[in-house]
């Protein structure tokens, strides 16, 4: 009888579909099975929570920056302001309304500066904090991962035990 393997017949399906251009995954009836991906090989914790700590990390970091940009766009503003009321002020002949001005730009600006230093050390002291989370995390994984490596190790053992008690069941000899 000249009988195919179903292995054979796959193969070469396969083989005349990618000749023929065709998508085997769309239309093959036997599909191949899927190797493992490196997303199974991965630890359970991070394919669980690791898409949400990089997410809050992200959206941390963009109201970061979304906070600077406009405390940047506020003090540009003030220059501009300040190089408007130069140019006001040689035009005018008030000197001492000019330095009032100035002056109080000065310290509109100087608050401006310690919002933005302030703005800095809470990044920082975010920064110092996620670092904190992150060891924290590190370290729980750590003693899970031993406590499994133990509880597996004694599994081991006790199939190993529970191996050596069983005696092999002999061939009886039917006549």
């Amino acid at each position: 009888m000249n009988k195919r393997s179903d292995t054979d017949v796959r193969t070469n399906d396969t083989a005349e579909m990618q000749a023929l251009g065709v998508a085997t995954a769309a239309t093959h009836p036997h599909p191949m099975p899927a190797r493992k991906g490196d997303e199974e090989k991965m630890h359970i914790f991070w394919r669980v929570f690791g898409g949400a700590i990089i997410s809050v990390a992200a959206l941390g970091a963009f109201t970061l920056y979304n906070t600077l940009t406009s405390n940047i766009a506020e003090l540009r503003a003030e220059v501009s302001r300040l190089n408007e009321i130069k140019v006001d002020a040689a035009k005018k002949e008030d000197v001492v309304t000019l330095r009032t001005r100035a002056d109080d730009n000065r310290r509109e600006l100087d608050g401006q500066k310690e919002r933005l230093s302030k703005y800095r050390l809470e990044m920082d002291a975010s920064k110092k904090e996620q670092a904190a989370a992150t060891d924290a995390v590190k370290r729980d994984l750590t003693a899970t991962e031993k406590d499994l490596q133990k509880a597996l190790a004694e599994v081991r053992e006790k199939l190993a035990r529970i191996e050596g008690q069983q005696t092999p069941m002999k061939p009886t000899a039917d006549k």
